[in-house]
């Protein structure tokens, strides 16, 4: 394992955070992964996304690789994910797929080019097997492997007009796949330069136009492990691909060999559904959206300065210069540097190329494509690719500037979020300039110098027990040494064996290799750089895309935010803690919501277990490790830091007689009571355990009403019940997952005010004056603001009541409100007085709603309308009626109501 396990590591209790924790095991390759840990800061990326999407289908879990952006632990990912696929529009094809297959962006951008030989543009795997190899399964499985996965089986011809067509075979030649070549009389020192020249033969032998697209060699070497070779052509793979191949191929060898049948997943969408939807993608309103954002990145862009013009590049003049880190280093840039800034892999690598370039050129500006995966679900809804093999690539131009280069922190948060800002990651750029049926983007536009694609990590394609292992010799010569480079610099990174390697190939023509020597150097010293920055405690820092519910400057969030440490969310107040907050700011020395309860507990107490489950209770609901600031803000917000230690006190009263610890109890609440809370700093909650005896302990538990309501506190306390007996009895608690608070306030913003406020308003048109008691002069001022008055209605009457609202279909709350409404009514003399009722918002359309944790109750005015018709129960059907229609727009802030 890469990665030590921290003190903040929290193990999966359910079954399906168990399935995901093995999921992700598996293929981060970190041997203890908790449900709390970040995705994307434990050396996850957009790839093994992918990859952990498709693993997570054979166990029957379903979700899709944006609920991994969007909820990055194992905690809020098995709250989302399904336990059977939803009803797709689209259903994937699991037969043979054949016939025309529109051309993606990528293919377009590859005959673009008209390459003298377009046939040896390839794509290549070279292994090694671990054990004698039986060449008669290897037929066995590609033809498996050809048959389901239909883009191997494309064909691609030239039409008389210069285009280009793609067609899918229904079957697929066999006998011209293999090829055996007997390198066994071959000495050691020969080995690898007999090798390289054989694949060269194979990669120059195939024929995009006759076929076939794969082909496949096996070199024996005597009793030298045997090499196995894959040759793809590029249009029909891309990276991805190679690791859904490499692990089908492994286990269906492995099955063959074990004399098992063979049987793969089920077929993820087709590349040929994939061609289809994208052009029809290509004419929609929503991907013209985008053709401001990529005709001002076009304008920007600039070419870099180079040693020399020699005329156009081809791959003869291109030489490849290589620098890694050690594995250390690696191992922080994965796991420890993205917690600094939230950062992903290609924000850092991009940002130290930035500075490594403008050291060079004095000029901390670059204009570069960057490639990306191109399997972006969410611009096309219920397609799943998760297991399609095909070229999906995107290559879109991106301009980085960084105004102060001194300032590492400030340079890794303007590249990230330049980064974010590019819509659905760059696969619209391709769309548009190749598909778009306007061709709304110029050919004429600058090409950039340079090309960047980080690879991902391959250490997880292949099992570390498996049949096969990656070989190292050269596998040959990949593309035709004649066709031409559309980049004079291209750079691409990848992690092998726990280690990145980043390869600069640049063009002869244009530049001295001492040049691209300095700039490779400058390129590993500034990475080294961030690595040791990022790993400093006190370095870190936010940006707007971290918190997608936020609609703030970059310098109000660093201002207000900046300056506390392992923030996990912040998002704007529901309208109940908006007006909470106003009291606690209007009224400071106010205890009116403080709430505390006290509970006496009988017997022994593990005072041990018991602050270790209110630690573990916090934990597990956001709410309760959350804060608010409102300083300098137009809009008061709350933070929800990642951990926080929960205030827990003990006071041992065991040297007092009963009626001193009465005493002293009361005496205790009301200095609690007096404390509050600084609302700023989570959390706002705290715990004291008095014990009196061995058997009898007094448990106080004070916290600002903000954080939760009434319905809250049977879920917080079943919880803590829950958690503390396993801990009791030396076993790991299971606590029910629960949905964030954040969600809730995430559906608030999608609400329609506009149409709330129209209900409001025409609901409230009738009332002309407020509803106010006015005793003054009748009753002497009081000390106190307010008293309380109780009465008790006895069994009796109780049962009348219910008896009567259950038989004309009413509630007993609405019979009670009635009463109320009638009082009002007498008192004020208005025909309609108008109450607050409090609403426990909760009715709404957010699965989960009622288990989640958090202050969802809100006050809205109920108004007592009646008729002169009106007998008592058409007056309470009405306002039974009435409180419904109030239920549907209970979202609404009171004050934006009155």
């Amino acid at each position: 394992s890469l990665r030590q396990v921290g003190e903040d590591y929290v193990a999966p209790t359910t079954p399906i955070e168990q399935e995901l924790c093995a999921i992700w095991s598996e293929v981060l390759r970190i041997e203890k992964i908790g449900i709390h840990d970040n995705f994307f800061r434990i050396g996850g990326d957009s790839i093994i996304s992918i990859q952990i999407v498709a693993k997570a289908r054979q166990k029957n879990i379903f979700f899709a690789v944006k609920d991994i952006f969007n909820s990055p632990t194992i905690g809020g990912l098995s709250l989302v994910a399904r336990a059977q696929e939803d009803l797709l529009t689209l259903k994937p094809e699991q037969g043979l797929v054949s016939g025309d297959i529109p051309l993606t962006p990528i293919q377009h951008r590859f005959f673009e080019q008209q390459l003298k030989n377009p046939h040896h543009y390839n794509q290549v795997t070279l292994l090694q097997a671990r054990d004698p190899i039986d060449t008669s399964l290897f037929s066995q499985a590609f033809d498996l492997l050809i048959s389901h996965h239909d883009v191997l089986r494309c064909r691609y011809h030239q039409e008389s007009s210069g285009t280009w067509k793609q067609t899918n075979l229904s079957q697929e030649d066999l006998s011209t796949l293999w090829t055996v070549v007997d390198l066994s009389s071959v000495s050691d020192q020969d080995l690898s330069s007999h090798i390289e020249h054989e694949a060269t033969l194979v990669h120059e032998s195939l024929d995009i136009e006759k076929g076939p697209l794969l082909k496949v060699a096996l070199f024996n070497c005597g009793s030298r492990p045997s090499r196995l070779l894959i040759v793809i052509h590029h249009l029909a793979v891309d990276g991805v691909s190679w690791r859904i191949l490499l692990e089908d191929f492994e286990k269906v060898y492995q099955s063959l060999k074990e004399g098992k049948v063979p049987s793969l997943p089920k077929k993820t969408h087709s590349f040929q559904q994939w061609g289809h939807s994208v052009v029809q993608y290509a004419q929609s309103e929503e991907i013209k959206k985008e053709l401001p954002y990529w005709r001002n990145i076009e304008d920007s862009l600039s070419l870099l300065p180079v040693d020399f013009n020699k005329g156009p590049c081809t791959g003869e003049d291109v030489e490849t210069l290589a620098v890694s880190l050690t594995q250390e280093e690696t191992t922080s840039l994965l796991q420890t540097v993205p917690k600094a800034y939230r950062t992903q892999i290609n924000d850092i690598l991009l940002t130290a190329l930035t500075l490594a370039i403008g050291d060079w050129t004095q000029d901390y500006t670059l204009s570069l494509d960057l490639e990306g995966h191109g399997r972006e679900e969410d611009i096309i809804a219920d397609m799943d690719l998760s297991r399609t093999i095909g070229w999906f690539t995107s290559v879109f131009p991106v301009h980085l500037s960084l105004e102060n280069p001194e300032d590492l922190g400030e340079s890794i948060k303007t590249i990230k979020e330049t980064l974010r800002e590019i819509p659905h990651k760059g696969v619209g750029y391709g769309i548009l300039k190749y598909l778009s049926s306007d061709k709304e983007l110029s050919s004429s536009s600058v090409n950039p110098s340079l090309s960047f694609n980080y690879l991902g990590q391959w250490d997880n394609t292949l099992s570390q027990v498996g049949p096969f292992t990656p070989a190292y010799e050269s596998a040959g010569n990949p593309i035709a040494a004649h066709n031409t480079v559309s980049h004079l610099l291209n750079i691409n990174g990848e992690v092998r064996e726990n280690i990145l390697h980043v390869f600069w190939s640049y063009s002869t023509h244009h530049y001295k290799a001492e040049t691209i020597e300095r700039v490779t150097s400058a390129f590993i010293n500034r990475l080294k750089q961030l690595i040791e920055h990022c790993s400093q405690e006190e370095n870190f820092g936010y940006t707007l895309s971290d918190f997608n519910l936020l609609s703030l400057s970059q310098l109000a969030l660093d201002k207000s935010f900046g300056s506390i440490p392992r923030i996990e969310s912040i998002y704007p107040l529901s309208p109940m803690q908006s007006g909470l907050l106003f009291q606690a700011l209007y009224a400071p020395a106010s205890d009116a919501y403080f709430v505390q309860s006290v509970f006496e507990l009988e017997g022994d107490v593990d005072v041990e277990a018991l602050q270790a489950a209110w630690q573990k209770v916090s934990d597990h609901h956001p709410i309760l490790r959350t804060g608010f600031i409102w300083e300098g803000l137009e809009t008061p917000l709350q933070y929800v830091l990642e951990t926080s230690q929960v205030p827990f006190i003990e006071l041992d009263w065991t040297g007092l007689t009963e009626d001193e610890q009465q005493e002293r109890l009361d005496k205790y609440i009301q200095e609690d009571r007096q404390k509050g809370f600084d609302l700023s700093q989570a959390p706002l909650f705290r715990v004291a355990l008095i014990r009196c005896s061995s058997d009898k302990h007094y448990m106080l538990w004070g916290q600002h009403h903000i954080l939760t309501d009434g319905w809250c506190g049977s879920i917080v306390l079943n919880d803590l019940y829950k958690t503390y007996t396993a801990l009791h009895q030396g076993i790991e608690p299971q606590l029910t997952p629960r949905r964030p608070y954040r969600d809730y306030i995430g559906w608030l913003q999608k609400q329609d005010m506009a149409q709330a406020e129209t209900f409001w308003k025409g609901y409230l048109s009738s009332v002309e004056e407020p509803t106010r008691l006015s005793f003054k002069g009748l009753v002497e001022a009081n000390e106190k603001d307010y008293e309380n008055y109780s009465f008790v209605l006895s069994l009796e009457e109780t049962e009348d009541l219910k008896r009567f609202a259950q038989e004309n279909g009413l509630t007993l709350n609405t019979v009670i409100q009635g009463a109320v409404g009638l009082v009002l009514k007498t008192y004020t003399g208005q025909a309609e007085p108008v109450m607050g009722v409090t609403v426990s918002g909760r009715n709404i359309d957010l699965s989960g709603a009622e288990e989640m944790v958090g202050l969802f109750i809100n006050t809205l005015p109920l108004k007592m309308s009646s008729q002169s018709k009106d007998n008592i129960l058409s007056f309470l059907t009405r306002l039974q009626e009435d409180a419904q229609k109030l239920n549907e727009y209970a979202y609404t802030p009171l004050a934006q109501i009155q």
